[in-house]
């Protein structure tokens, strides 16, 4: 596994690389920078390997937000290369269902992410419509969990033959910080994303864009501390929307 994510670090190393190189060429008139500003919503999905089985219990997606900044170099009239850092919310919940319905726990988990991505993209009259494919990195800052659950200190008085926990006991609702664990959380996520963009030009140098995007990640939560560990995967769908500026280069 070390070595899997050393080869995976160098790879991205090896692209910010040649990212740098090319920004230091000279470029023709047509190349342009573009600095955007964006913030957004998202829903995110656990894909779970090696799953444990527990009777009436299932996972769930929630929503969630992002807000980060969109930096953009074309290289040429229909390509260009660009990164996306971001401030995103991957979160889930797990329930329970039957006699158990009713019970759960929200997680609510905290990344600073990094996307490196390529986009091309046609144009007619104000709009451009763009494809954006790429992969990411992202580190996982803070996790918080709230639920529900019964109180088995607080028995209800009622007769036997209760259909719902909560008719049984009182529930206890808690929220509480997630303390992040170098051991048996990777903090560091890799994985891939595909979107599209699309832009309207109402000033000169000036648009505003909507961007749906699609996370794919690579790497699970849980390290492999411990033999038959339930992996859990984040599949992450977001749109956002903001304001973006276009700088041209000067001619010398």
């Amino acid at each position: 596994m070390k070595n899997n994510s050393w080869t995976i670090t160098a790879a991205f190393i090896r692209i910010l690389t040649g990212y740098a190189i090319v920004l230091g060429f000279p470029q023709s008139t047509i190349a342009q920078l573009q600095v955007g500003l964006q913030v957004g919503i998202d829903q995110n999905y656990l894909a779970l390997k090696n799953k444990t089985v527990r009777d009436f219990t299932y996972y769930e997606e929630k929503n969630g937000y992002m807000a980060g900044l969109m930096l953009r170099y074309s290289l040429n009239r229909y390509l260009s290369l660009g990164v996306e850092p971001a401030w995103i919310t991957k979160n889930y919940q797990l329930k329970r269902r039957g006699y158990y319905s009713g019970v759960f726990q929200a997680t609510e988990n905290t990344y600073l992410q990094l996307p490196l991505v390529f986009n091309t993209s046609v144009s007619y009259r104000r709009f451009v419509l763009g494809l954006t494919a790429g992969g990411y990195t992202a580190f996982w800052l803070r996790s918080k969990n709230k639920g529900k659950i019964p109180n088995i200190s607080d028995l209800s008085a009622q007769p036997d033959g209760f259909e719902q926990v909560f008719e049984d006991m009182q529930a206890f609702r808690y929220e509480e910080n997630y303390q992040l664990s170098s051991k048996r959380d990777r903090r560091h996520e890799w994985g891939l994303l595909l979107g599209l963009d699309l832009h309207y030009q109402f000033a000169p140098s000036l648009a505003v864009f909507v961007a749906p995007r699609y996370y794919y990640a690579l790497t699970g939560q849980v390290r492999h501390y411990a033999a038959g560990l339930e992996q859990r995967f984040n599949e992450t769908s977001a749109i956002s929307a903001g304001l973006v500026l276009n700088i041209h280069p000067t001619r010398k």
